[in-house]
C-alpha cells in the first residue's frame, strides 16, 4: 500500500550496532549476541517521547525480545545516560557520527553477532511530481550516501 502512495528512495543500508560506555564490561566482546542484547537495559529515542514499536517489532521479527527499554524524547539525554553506563543504545553507524564529539569520546560501539540491516529511506508522495526542491535535496544527499541512492519499485 505504501508503494502505491509514495515514491520510495533507498538512501543507505547499514547494520545495527550497540553503543555503550567505554567503561562497560561488554567492550571486551568483539560482537554482541542476541541473547545478551535482549537482557540489556536499552534506552530509545523517539522525537515525541511517545512509544514507538518500530524497533521492538523489527527486532521481534528476528526473535529478539527487549526486556527493558526506556523511551526518552531528548537524544542528548539518552546519550548522556549511555555515557554514565546506565543504559545501552541500539543504533546505526550514521547516527553515531551525528553524536557530539564530546560524547563520542566516552562511548564505544560493537556490532551485533546477528547482522540486522537498517534501511534509511526517503518517501515522496506520488500525488505530486518530484519538486525541484526534492530533486535538489536528493542530489545534496548523494555524497553523504556515497552516490548509492536508488528508487525502490
Amino acid at each position: 500500500a505504501m508503494q502505491n502512495a509514495y515514491r520510495c528512495f533507498l538512501l543507505k543500508e547499514e547494520s545495527l550496532n550497540l553503543i555503550m560506555s567505554s567503561t562497560s564490561a561488554l567492550t571486551a566482546k568483539k560482537s554482541i549476541s542476541a541473547k545478551t542484547l535482549s537482557n540489556l537495559p536499552l534506552i530509545t529515542y523517539t522525537p515525541t517521547g511517545a512509544p514507538t514499536s518500530l524497533a521492538q517489532n523489527y527486532l521481534g521479527e528476528h526473535q529478539i525480545k527487549l526486556n527493558q527499554a526506556l523511551q526518552v524524547n531528548n537524544l542528548a539525554l539518552a546519550i548522556q545516560q549511555v555515557c554514565d553506563s546506565k543504559y545501552y543504545f541500539l543504533s546505526c553507524h550514521m547516527l553515531f557520527n551525528f553524536i557530539a564529539p564530546y560524547y563520542r569520546e566516552h562511548l564505544t560501539t560493537r556490532p551485533l553477532s546477528l547482522k540486522l540491516p537498517w534501511l534509511h529511506l526517503m518517501l515522496l508522495p506520488k500525488t505530486q511530481p518530484v519538486s525541484d526542491a526534492a530533486r535538489l535535496f536528493l542530489q545534496t544527499l548523494l555524497p553523504h550516501f556515497h552516490g548509492k541512492i536508488r528508487e525502490l519499485n
